[in-house]
């Protein structure tokens, strides 16, 4: 006999719910507009995301994008028991700082095996969900807001602390990165919004990037944003529509960084 139970609070979704007997026919193959993680707790088969077949058993974990198109495929000789957490992008900001799990696109819709220490962590987390869930029902919306908010952001991290064990976060995309800041060079770049941008801490972000580049973060957009303006000053560009061309906001901070750079303020290169 099936059964589950299902909320929707404050734009999160929440499921547990087990077929005894799955069929094809009970599964649709869509996609939606938010995260999706899945949490098997009995089952066997394989999950397709957007072409990748992954294998599906007890304890797999699956972590969804937006707008990947996935089904399922399973045994229907075998019940189907899952947890599944629907959750927006405005979710993971409280903790995208930690978030190395779903910053590299190669990531995207893989599955995760969680290594016992924190599959059974997540399980927990999501058991106790669940017996709040039949316990209060829907009456109190803030109080089921909260707990399923705190579910799921204990269960990222945790999945998080995962994946920067096992060097996951060694995938994150040095060429994407440097495209990123590439094409943003006239923008603010900061560590907190390339932090949010790749849902990977400051810290880590930091080690990666000095790591794989042999300068920071910032060295390296600073050396960019000199032989940039370089180029634009040699072209006669007047020094304050440069500064602001290579990202500066505020000319004396342009001023500053190109003559201790240079060793000549920038209006002489201009005069070359």
């Amino acid at each position: 006999m099936d059964f589950g139970i299902k909320f929707r609070v404050d734009g999160a979704g929440f499921s547990h719910s087990r077929t005894e007997r799955p069929m094809a026919s009970s599964f649709e193959r869509h996609c939606h507009s938010n995260y999706e993680l899945l949490y098997v707790v009995e089952g066997e088969g394989r999950y397709m995301v957007e072409g990748e077949e992954l294998p599906l058993g007890r304890g797999t974990l699956i972590i969804m994008h937006p707008y990947q198109y996935h089904w399922v495929s399973l045994r229907d000789d075998r019940p189907y028991e899952r947890y599944v957490v629907n959750f927006s992008r405005s979710d993971l900001l409280p903790v995208a700082a930690a978030l190395s799990l779903l910053s590299s696109p190669e990531l995207r819709g893989r599955a995760y095996f969680s290594r016992l220490a924190y599959g059974d962590a997540v399980r927990s987390l999501l058991d106790s969900f669940a017996e709040l869930a039949e316990t209060c029902g829907e009456g109190d919306e803030s109080l089921m807001a909260e707990s399923l908010h705190s579910t799921l952001t204990q269960s990222l991290l945790l999945l998080s602390r995962e994946a920067i064990d096992v060097g996951l976060t060694d995938d994150l995309d040095k060429l994407q990165l440097l495209t990123y800041i590439n094409r943003n060079i006239s923008s603010e770049l900061s560590l907190d919004g390339l932090s949010r941008e790749f849902f990977i801490s400051k810290y880590h972000l930091c080690r990666f990037f000095k790591r794989q580049m042999g300068v920071t973060i910032f060295e390296y957009i600073s050396a960019k944003r000199y032989a940039l303006a370089e180029g634009y000053l040699a072209q006669g560009l007047p020094a304050t529509e440069v500064s602001e061309r290579v990202g500066y906001r505020d000319y004396s901070t342009f001023y500053r960084a190109y003559t201790k750079r240079a060793g000549h303020p920038p209006a002489r290169q201009r005069n070359k």
